[in-house]
């Protein structure tokens, strides 16, 4: 998560935009709001804002966190008018069930995103290899 070393990310985003060059951060949106307007916000031009599951229980469930913290940072960045990409990793049986993408869709109709909504395709690469001793 980039935007838990926020001092840092605004410092490389500033030297990037100086030298013309486009920034866009990916977050899951698990961080400090204050530390995020304070040192990125405004060396930004994106936020790619991953969600990965509406309910605050299957959330805790699968990650051991609510996601609280994230729907209300998402708020914040919406409010605030940052430009930003809502994506959601397509984890089998898990945030790709159609119940969990109606609450996602719902949550983004909410908050007035009526941009694009990006579903990433799940990677196996992530996926721990089973060690099997012989």
């Amino acid at each position: 998560e980039p935007l838990l070393y926020a001092a840092y990310l605004g410092r490389a985003a500033a030297r990037l935009r100086a030298e013309g060059i486009s920034v866009c951060v990916q977050t899951c949106g698990e961080f400090n709001y204050a530390a995020f307007q304070r040192y990125v916000a405004q060396h930004i031009d994106t936020v790619y804002f991953d969600i990965k599951l509406a309910d605050s229980k299957e959330h805790a469930l699968h990650t051991g966190r609510s996601n609280r913290r994230i729907l209300d940072n998402l708020a914040r960045m919406v409010r605030d008018g940052v430009k930003l990409v809502p994506r959601t990793p397509l984890i089998p049986g898990i945030s790709d069930t159609p119940k969990n993408l109606e609450g996602i869709a719902l949550l983004l109709k909410k908050l007035g995103l009526h941009e694009a909504h990006v579903l990433l395709p799940w990677n196996a690469a992530g996926k721990r290899p089973v060690l099997t001793l012989v």
